[in-house]
């Protein structure tokens, strides 16, 4: 057990130093929406296409443009609501974050609609219990409204939060006060967990699991050796 502690530990120094020393920005999307209350118009216009890539120049960056095309189900409008919160998860725990991307929609037709695209929100971090908070709320005011496609994104840096694994989108008005929210795509630059780290913590892991499954047969053995030890000597003494 002593000796699995041992490797989880230099892993760890290990996994602290490679993120010290490869702490390059990325491009960072979440992959799955926890909580919604704001809905969804329809299944074509679900809030995950926020972050599918559809309409986004290539490769995805900060400075990607989004080009809207009218009822292509890629952006995400909501159904008729109060302004709330939404929560994102990027499936792991960042290492850090200090900047938001928001590309707003041009929506087609109806000009009138443009001004659904997101004015003030808030951003909240948190870890991946879900609860425990990440620094402070930033707050924001996006100045987009009636925005040209292809467009390119809305620019909202903010102190590191690090380790961290959900984000609180919550809107608090639209450019044109409607009770509805469009919003094209989003994202984040920020620092992932590099793909051999992820590998290491893994490997740490199994390290404990064999280690663990090892012990007790090894714990047998030992008992089953001191046993037969003891036999031979009583036989000895019998012979004397």
């Amino acid at each position: 057990m002593r000796r699995g502690m041992t490797i989880v530990v230099a892993l760890t120094a290990i996994v602290a130093t490679s993120r010290t020393q490869r702490a390059e920005a990325t491009f960072i999307q979440p992959v799955a929406i926890v909580s919604n209350p704001m809905g969804e118009w329809s299944a074509a216009y679900a809030a995950t296409n926020m972050f599918d890539g559809q309409g986004m120049s290539t490769p995805l960056s900060g400075t990607s443009t989004y080009t809207y095309t009218h009822n292509n189900g890629s952006y995400w409008h909501s159904a008729p609501c109060v302004y709330s919160t939404i929560r994102l998860d990027f499936g792991y725990e960042v290492a850090a974050l200090n900047t938001f991307y928001l590309w707003s929609v041009v929506h087609g037709p109806y000009s009138n609609a443009t001004y659904a695209n997101v004015k003030d929100f808030d951003l909240d971090f948190y870890r991946g219990d879900g609860t425990t908070a990440v620094g402070p709320t930033a707050s924001f005011s996006a100045t987009i409204s009636g925005v040209v496609s292809p467009g390119t994104a809305e620019v909202f840096p903010f102190s590191d939060r690090v380790d961290m694994r959900y984000v609180d989108l919550t809107v608090l008005s639209t450019q044109g006060g409607l009770n509805w929210v469009t919003i094209g795509e989003l994202g984040f630059e920020g620092v992932a967990p590099e793909p051999a780290t992820l590998s290491l913590l893994a490997l740490g892991g199994l390290a404990m699991l064999w280690k663990q499954r090892k012990q007790p047969y090894t714990t047998i053995k030992a008992e089953r050796g001191r046993l037969l030890s003891g036999s031979s000597a009583t036989e000895r003494m019998s012979r004397e």
